[in-house]
């Protein structure tokens, strides 16, 4: 099993973070609209899958 320390992992940045720091805050344009865009990617990859599926 592996030790995990946990002072290292308090020292993370959550992935919450990442988009604020890159997208700026939930309200903003540019993260709505990375939001609608992942949404977009998420919906098409279950299509995809459900496509090959039936195939």
């Amino acid at each position: 099993m592996l030790k995990l320390d946990k002072n290292k992992l308090a020292g993370l940045k959550t992935f919450d973070d990442h988009l604020l720091e890159r997208y700026g805050d939930e309200n903003s344009p540019e993260r709505k609209e990375f939001e609608a865009k992942a949404k977009a990617w998420y919906y098409a990859e279950l299509l995809k899958d459900e496509r090959k599926r039936q195939n």
